[in-house]
């Protein structure tokens, strides 16, 4: 299958996810638990990265099994605000357990 035939389907779903997520949790706090593809998706996504950018962060680290990423929204960024990164890939528990 083409990749850009993937991303657009990736892009999509997580697309209609994040609609879903607008208007009915605006306002709450969200917790997604998914795995490591999807986070990095959803930082392409939310950050508006290349691929480019995007395959760089990939090479660099691997996601952490339970590791969390943090996004908040901030008010003062952008026109209407925006979510923003506030960690990424932070493991806090102990890993040699």
């Amino acid at each position: 299958m083409p990749s850009d035939l993937v991303s657009n389907r990736q892009e999509s779903y997580s697309g209609c996810y994040r609609g879903t997520l607008n208007r009915d949790c605006r306002g709450e706090s969200v917790l997604v638990v998914c795995h490591s593809v999807v986070v990095l998706l959803f930082r392409r996504l939310l950050e508006r990265l290349s691929e480019t950018e995007i395959l760089a962060i990939d090479k660099a680290e691997d996601v952490a099994n339970c590791s969390i990423t943090h996004y908040a929204f901030d008010a003062n960024v952008g026109a209407n605000g925006k979510l923003v990164l506030r960690q990424f890939n932070v493991v806090v528990y102990d890993r040699k357990m």
